[in-house]
């Protein structure tokens, strides 16, 4: 195809353009509730959305499936950007004097807001299952050999990360300098804007590439059938990469990633601000060179292996993480909580969790330290989910490619609808357990559980790679046999170009 890379770089500019606005969009609704609304606010907003995303993916997928690529894609941004027009008006409005002086309608607009908010994260995660999961698996295809499928998934995710980077600082720039109205109005104005331009650009693309027009190798025809969750749930398990995708899933079940969870014990610990920031910019930095390494393992090893060693190297540095909860200067204390807990004093631990938007309770922040002068077990611990990024970056984006190559066209979007929703599923579980033990003595035993939570995830993973080296092998048998018997094993090197 002549204009392949015109094409792609096209679709990495509106991947980039997206990713960026729903980042801009998600940093803003953070401070906007907090200021209207209090931290507790905070907490429900993060819920309702994972709940949403949990509930409606799913069937999303399936829907998405019966329909042209163009339309569907146009639907998802005319859908995703009204609902954001819909939230950031009811912020404005949560902003007036009106609304300041009357508790009820502040309310009404907080929970309009919050419903469309919701709204907005199902179509924002379902667009980009479109970009990643659908769209560069097909342009790839297109190109006939010119650009690979792991180089492809190596700029989408570094588009993420870059958008995750300048659309923070570019919001809290904005807050920190106008008003909140001023602030949802910008909000208003670009997503407009960028649904315009990103319409435009699609359908430009879609027009372009004929392989998009078609669905497993023949023209599109509309299936019929009713949209069904249950349905959804069938076509993800019997995918032959069930396992290696329920191993990525169960990754999400964890307290041990840079998140509010992280920072605030880190607080708790003596941890500086400036301190955390680093750490937490040497992870994202950590986790651009793992994408880069898959992008260049994959080609030479191929994904299987590629995902292995990533999951690998991210369970070292988990454990030490786990392993410094056994250290002196660690909070860690679950005989001591469980031997006070009583019922009146769970409900309050709780309820108090709840109103301070989920940071630990139940214990006085330590006196501020520079990092190496902190005790050994907090240096291990923060060292340890730091350089788990590396890995992590390897594994997630190979196990993606993986459910590319082995998911059939058909069920391209309702296969990762229901991933998403699992995804979701595990990240909800760990929320309620945060909520329900909020204190950093327990903090050590949920790190523990993400731990354990992690190395199932990799033996799933490792169940999933062995079935496809001996699947592999047996094939290969047969044409050995007739063409050289004495002939020695396929190199491991090898594995992805037989699949």
């Amino acid at each position: 195809m002549e204009d392949t890379w015109r094409v792609t770089t096209t679709v990495n500019a509106a991947y980039l353009a997206s990713a960026f606005g729903d980042r801009l969009w998600m940093f803003t609704v953070g401070i906007l509730m907090a200021d209207i609304g209090g931290m507790s606010w905070v907490a429900i907003q993060q819920l309702v959305d994972s709940l949403a995303k949990l509930a409606l993916l799913p069937s999303v997928g399936a829907l998405l499936d019966k329909m042209n690529r163009n339309r569907a894609i146009q639907i998802l941004l005319l859908v995703n950007n009204v609902c954001i027009f819909v939230s950031a008006s009811a912020f404005f409005a949560g902003e007036t004097e009106t609304a300041r002086e009357h508790r009820l309608v502040r309310h009404v607009c907080l929970c309009l807001a919050l419903l469309f908010g919701a709204i907005s994260r199902v179509t924002s995660e379902a667009q980009k299952i479109t970009f990643t999961k659908d769209w560069i698996v097909v342009l790839t295809e297109a190109s006939e050999g010119k650009i690979r499928l792991s180089t492809q998934n190596t700029i989408m995710v570094v588009c993420d990360h870059v958008a995750n980077v300048i659309a923070p600082i570019s919001a809290g720039f904005l807050i920190d300098h106008n008003s909140l109205k001023v602030v949802c109005l910008f909000n208003i104005i670009w997503n407009m804007l960028s649904w315009i331009l990103e319409g435009g650009v699609l359908y430009w693309v879609y027009q372009k590439t004929g392989l998009l027009h078609t669905k497993n190798g023949g023209k599109f025809e509309v299936d019929e059938r009713p949209v069904c969750g249950v349905a959804a749930f069938r076509a993800y398990y019997r995918q032959s990469c069930l396992k290696a995708a329920l191993g990525l899933a169960f990754l999400y079940m964890t307290v041990l990633g840079f998140d509010n969870l992280a920072v605030s014990y880190g607080v708790h610990q003596g941890v500086s601000a400036t301190n955390l920031a680093f750490l937490r910019a040497s992870g994202a930095v950590l986790g651009i060179l793992g994408t880069f390494s898959y992008g260049g393992m994959a080609p030479w090893i191929g994904v299987l292996w590629t995902a292995l060693i990533g999951l690998f190297l991210q369970n070292i540095a988990i454990s030490v993480s786990g392993a410094s909860t056994f250290l002196p200067g660690n909070a860690f204390n679950a005989s001591g909580y469980i031997s006070d807990l009583s019922v009146e004093t769970f409900g309050d631990t709780i309820l108090q969790g709840i109103s301070s938007g989920g940071t630990m309770q139940n214990v006085d922040k330590a006196t501020t330290l520079p990092f190496f002068q902190l005790p050994l077990s907090i240096i291990l611990f923060f060292t340890g989910i730091t350089a788990a990024r590396f890995g992590l970056w390897i594994a997630d984006p190979a196990i993606t490619q993986i459910m590319q190559e082995t998911i059939p066209e058909r069920e391209r979007y309702t296969v990762f609808g229901v991933q998403t929703a699992i995804c979701e599923l595990f990240s909800v579980i760990k929320d309620m357990l945060v909520i329900l033990f909020p204190t950093v003595q327990m903090f050590g035993a949920l790190s523990l559980l993400s731990c354990g939570f992690v190395f199932t995830g990799f033996l799933l993973y490792i169940s999933h790679f062995l079935t496809n080296i001996v699947q592999t092998k047996k094939k290969r048998e047969p044409s050995i046999a007739m063409v050289q018997p004495a002939a020695e094993s396929v190199p491991l090197a090898s594995i992805e170009e037989l699949e």
